[in-house]
């Protein structure tokens, strides 16, 4: 795991040097373990090493192949890089031990696309082509690790984090779509970044750019290469395409036995490693599936990792513990306190570079720096649900449309002021009271917040789709966030090469989850987070055997109408006793609401009161005021808004913009 960096240019001089070194400096917390250059006259390398595999120098970077046609700076980990050696590449007279050097030389022994389609793993990587002159940015399939790209005058410049763009551009320019996208999603979507004209690229893709591209010595931006040529843009792997085909013949039982193997062998490969290595454990199943078969699959005992707050409704800590204590882990829990709060508030602007207002990534943070104390690679529970069916608004949101769908639009918007009007402390006396008198397990949790999206849904859909995205959402189509229209019809984007409808919803909404909110915001969250400390995580949910079982289930297999993830649920009773693997789901998450009014609540009224706000006219700083106002008081509970609009304002002023 590591940072890469490059410039394809006509020209490579001292200017472009200049870029790599302080693109590795930017970089450096991402390999803080050794760092290296390469250049010949068209293209410049940088890579930053965090050493996972063949510690010793053979595994420094960037990396030439034996023949001398080919050079990489790669990221990630080839899980499956010693199979590939023994079956593709067993007569090399191997230099090291390294996945780096398997890939580079897999790919001179066959070629790019073959070596795509016989690589397991999670990377990024630039390829340099001395032969054809040509250079080739790669992305992993579910975008585990990020990639950037984008064109300066007469070069192009790629890395790991967008930061480095900064370092060799002044012009960078706010772009106005992304912002309103981050204003409904909370992240900015692929292939779009916060800057016009620097861009990420799509997972499950490569990018060839021949160095004719700058030979020719264009002065425009992304949008002007985008139709050159000399700049191509090829998918290798594409999960909602392929993996609709649903397979009747098997049982329940059949599929669980070949999701336990597929997922024991993913976890053995993700353990793989020449440093010590652990797993993050919330105490939900996802993780504790995970942490159940590595136990299984250490000679020594593992070392779990947890956080704790003070708040019940968000604490999973008690259950980690029981459950690292039925396993025999070396567990580690962390008390999450008002000063790493706000420790960590003002470095989100540096740490995610662009505005990011997923809440749990700040347990993420502080949860990665606590790991990194004891071992370098962290298991991680990333995937599951977006694979498994495990988000309870794909359940609810479309019980909720069979319900409602057939209502005079008055009677939905009757319906949604009252639920507006009822106080967030009063849903959760009902849902404290429900859960004491009448539920018996599965407890409500954050009915408040579950209660107001139902209010938003009713008062913005006409169809099940307009149903689905009104959950997604944080400001409505009504509430006029921005000042500004921008047409750029979110739904139909997202939902591109997806078609949703009534009668494919229950097979077909997740995969909206794989193509954008799982590598922009999920493992966005996570990557930031940990490499931020120089920490590894590895998700062995995120394998494209298990995608293809998943979609090859009966939905009814997923899920009971009631909850999801039903085979995970049914095969984590092999490793545990029931009485761990019941009960709500919490995860790594926060009490964003009283943290606002509590913790936070002096910065939060700086900001608001500052002239990002007074002297902003992208954002209806009226509406914000209104809405910290109603939060205050305990009106309503409005803190994912607040948030959103918070990292914003906090992103602006740090990085001297003003919209």
């Amino acid at each position: 795991m590591c940072a890469i960096s490059g410039i394809l240019s006509k020209n490579i001089d001292e200017d472009k040097i200049n870029f790599i070194n302080n693109s590795i400096l930017a970089q450096h917390h991402r390999g803080p373990d050794s760092s290296g250059t390469y250049k010949n006259n068209k293209v410049a390398f940088g890579h930053n090493r965090l050493a996972i595999l063949d510690l010793s120098k053979n595994g420094y970077q960037p990396m030439i192949s034996k023949s001398g046609r080919y050079m990489i700076t790669f990221n990630g980990e080839i899980y499956n890089h010693l199979h590939l050696r023994r079956t593709y590449l067993g007569r090399t007279n191997w230099k090291g031990t390294s996945d780096t050097e398997t890939l580079l030389e897999l790919i001179d022994n066959t070629n790019l696309k073959e070596t795509l389609n016989l690589i397991d793993g999670m990377y990024a990587f630039g390829l340099w082509d001395n032969k054809f002159q040509d250079l080739y940015l790669v992305r992993d399939k579910f975008g585990e690790k990020p990639l950037y790209y984008g064109k300066y005058k007469n070069s192009l410049i790629f890395g790991s984090e967008l930061k480095i763009f900064e370092y060799y551009r002044n012009d960078l320019e706010i772009n106005f779509e992304s912002v309103s996208n981050y204003l409904n999603l909370s992240y900015i979507p692929s292939p779009e970044t916060i800057y016009k004209n620097i861009n990420k690229l799509n997972p499950g893709s490569f990018a060839k750019i021949s160095s004719r591209l700058v030979n020719e010595n264009y002065n425009g931006g992304f949008q002007e290469i985008k139709s050159n040529k000399d700049f191509k843009i090829e998918k290798f792997y594409n999960p909602i395409k392929n993996n609709f085909e649903i397979d009747q013949t098997k049982s329940f039982t059949n599929f669980k036995t070949l999701i336990k193997k597929n997922l024991e062998s993913s976890v053995q490969q993700k353990m793989i490693s020449d440093v010590p290595i652990g797993v993050f454990l919330s105490g939900g199943i996802d993780s504790s599936l995970i942490a159940s078969i590595m136990k299984n699959y250490s000679s020594d005992k593992i070392n779990t990792f947890t956080i704790s707050s003070n708040n019940i409704n968000f604490d999973e800590s008690k259950r980690a513990k029981e459950i690292s204590k039925y396993l025999g882990s070396s567990h580690h829990s962390l008390e999450v306190t008002k000063k790493d709060q706000l420790d960590i508030v003002d470095d989100l602007s540096s740490i995610y570079d662009e505005p990011f207002s997923d809440s749990s990534q700040i347990p993420s943070i502080i949860l990665s720096k606590y790991t990194k104390k004891y071992v370098k690679v962290a298991l991680t529970g990333d995937g599951a649900d977006e694979i498994f069916y495990g988000y309870n608004r794909y359940i609810y949101s479309k019980s909720l449309w069979k319900k409602v769908k057939y209502l005079p639009k008055n009677i939905k918007k009757l319906i949604s002021n009252i639920i507006y009007n009822i106080r967030p402390e009063n849903w959760i006396h009902f849902q404290n009271f429900l859960n004491k008198f009448i539920l018996t397990k599965n407890s409500l949790e954050l009915l408040d917040e579950k209660m107001y999206k139902i209010g938003d849904s009713l008062n913005n859909s006409t169809n099940i789709l307009e149903n689905y995205m009104s959950h997604l959402m944080i400001w409505q189509k009504n509430e006029n966030i921005s000042n500004f229209k921008i047409n750029n019809n979110l739904e139909k984007r997202l939902f591109s090469e997806i078609d949703v409808n009534e009668n494919n919803f229950d097979y077909h909404v997740n995969m909206l989850d794989i193509k954008s909110y799982l590598p922009d915001d999920i493992l966005v969250k996570t990557d930031r987070a940990s490499m931020n400390f120089g920490l590894e995580t590895r998700a062995p949910y995120l394998s494209s055997d298990l995608v293809k079982l998943s979609n090859q289930m009966p939905i009814n297999y997923k899920t009971d109408k009631k909850k999801g993830k039903l085979i995970l649920r049914e095969l984590l009773k092999e490793y545990l006793p029931n009485k761990l693997t019941d009960g709500p789901k919490k995860g790594f998450s926060i009490p964003m609401n009283d943290w606002l009014n509590d913790s936070l609540k002096e910065w939060v009224e700086d900001y608001l009161n500052s002239r990002l706000v007074l002297n902003n006219n992208f954002i209806n700083h009226q509406i914000v005021k209104k809405f910290w106002t109603d939060h205050k008081k305990g009106k309503k509970n409005y803190h994912k808004r607040l948030w959103n609009i918070l990292v914003l304002l906090n992103w602006l002023d740090k990085k001297g913009f003003s919209i």
